[in-house]
């Protein structure tokens, strides 16, 4: 996979979303595939964590990912997949 490109007058949080909604139209990223977890979003992108989870929430809010809890886990955890279809 390719690193992504850095342009200053993008804000961190709309090119990390822009780069993943990029691969999920593309077929890169499938329905029901797990997006990585956030730390390794954030040391790809080079941005905070707080970047990292500002922008996956703005695409679970647009309808691009399902975010659901892990419940199996001791210390639950976010599990972020890409939904069955994107919206229009």
């Amino acid at each position: 996979m390719a690193t992504p490109t850095k342009n200053p007058k993008i804000r961190c949080t709309d090119r990390v979303e822009a780069d993943l909604v990029g691969q999920i139209k593309s077929g890169r990223l499938k329905p029901g595939d797990r997006i990585p977890v956030n730390r390794q979003l954030a040391d790809r992108y080079g941005v905070s964590l707080a970047a990292v989870n500002l922008a996956l929430l703005k695409m679970a809010d647009k309808g691009h990912l399902v975010r659901q809890h892990d419940r199996r886990r001791s210390h639950p955890a976010s599990s972020v997949r890409c939904r069955k279809s994107l919206p229009a």
